[in-house]
């Protein structure tokens, strides 16, 4: 399923972000929340500059980025 959904969105021409299994994210507005729903800490990659968290966020936690400026 993962390398379908993958090819899809590379000809539809999406972004893809690799998250664990337990991390969701989710964007509204200028905002990139994303959640760790897992029992170990979590590391994600810097989605732009943060505004509450940290790239490693742990067990219930979450952190909260503004999306980075297209350059």
């Amino acid at each position: 399923l993962y390398e379908i959904m993958a090819r899809a969105c590379n000809d539809a021409g999406l972004p893809q972000t690799a998250l664990a299994d337990s991390v969701r994210m989710r964007r509204n507005g200028d905002l990139v929340f994303v959640f760790n729903y897992g029992t170990e800490d979590a590391e994600v990659a810097q989605m732009g500059k943060t505004v509450i968290g940290q790239t490693l966020i742990p067990p219930a936690g979450a952190v909260i980025f503004t999306k980075r400026l297209a350059k």
